[in-house]
């Protein structure tokens, strides 16, 4: 699978975005798969993009499928019949999903 824009294709340890056909798009560090058909990503969060009021958008994210109540994901395999696609994110998505999946504050 190749990102549609820079033809990057991503490798086993990048921060991706896995784009689902349902329309939720999950980050993750990408793992070696054993299975062709599947995606496997570790600490899965689930990005969120939100109007800030002032004329621009937010970006957050919160662990994959815990809704702020059940415990978050150490890894997640998506069943590629389930991904529209998948690319390696931008700089600055990387060091706020760092940040969010370590707890340390990067320089910026």
């Amino acid at each position: 699978m190749t990102e549609i824009n820079n033809h990057n294709v991503p490798k086993v340890g990048d921060v991706v975005a896995v784009h689902l056909v349902s329309g939720i798009t999950v980050l993750g560090r990408l793992q070696k798969s054993d299975d062709a058909g599947y995606v496997p990503v570790a600490k899965p969060m689930a990005l969120i993009v939100q109007p800030n009021g002032q004329g621009s958008l937010a970006i957050s994210m919160m662990p994959y499928l815990s809704s702020g109540v059940f415990p978050a994901l150490d890894s997640i395999e998506f069943d590629l019949r389930h991904v529209m696609f998948l690319r390696v994110v931008p700089e600055k998505i990387e060091k706020l999903y760092m940040e969010m999946t370590s707890g340390i504050a990067l320089v910026r």
